[in-house]
């Protein structure tokens, strides 16, 4: 089970469908999306190489077909894109897909890790991304980040 952490203490609210976002705004900047048109929201951590965004869409998809359309996503831009990681949770008592993706876009190692959800509202992807090799440093960020998703 998975729980919002009390430091997350602002919320966003998705215009598309019932998800929100609890982040911790002194540690995290977010705005409306600008670079990635299918994004709602962008984040990134402040001064920091980890990034995020949330996806959301009015329309609801299965969560295993949910999981699968972001690979494909991830394989269009880099074609090594693979799932080293996936598994149910509980966030804030949903049912969520968290995985993760490492791939290679211009000769640059990521990882993607995220919370992939939906139900009668739309669908939610809930995103963090940076380099491989700072996956460790970060991840008690991410954890924290992807851990404020509920439903309004």
């Amino acid at each position: 089970v998975f729980k919002k952490p009390k430091s997350s203490n602002f919320q966003l609210k998705s215009q598309k469908n019932d998800s929100a976002f609890w982040i911790n705004p002194s540690r995290w900047g977010f705005k409306k999306a600008v670079s990635n048109t299918e994004a709602e929201y962008e984040f990134q951590l402040k001064g920091k190489d980890l990034y995020g965004m949330a996806v959301t869409e009015e329309i609801e998809i299965s969560l295993e077909s949910l999981v699968d359309l972001a690979l494909s996503n991830a394989q269009s831009a880099a074609p090594d894109a693979r799932v080293t990681k996936k598994e149910y949770r509980n966030v804030n008592g949903k049912k969520v897909i968290y995985m993760e993706i490492q791939g290679t876009i211009q000769s640059i190692k990521f990882t993607y890790m995220g919370y992939y959800y939906s139900n009668a509202s739309g669908s939610t992807q809930l995103i963090t991304y940076t380099a491989t090799n700072l996956v460790p440093k970060y991840k008690k960020e991410v954890n924290d980040f992807l851990n404020g998703l509920i439903e309004q």
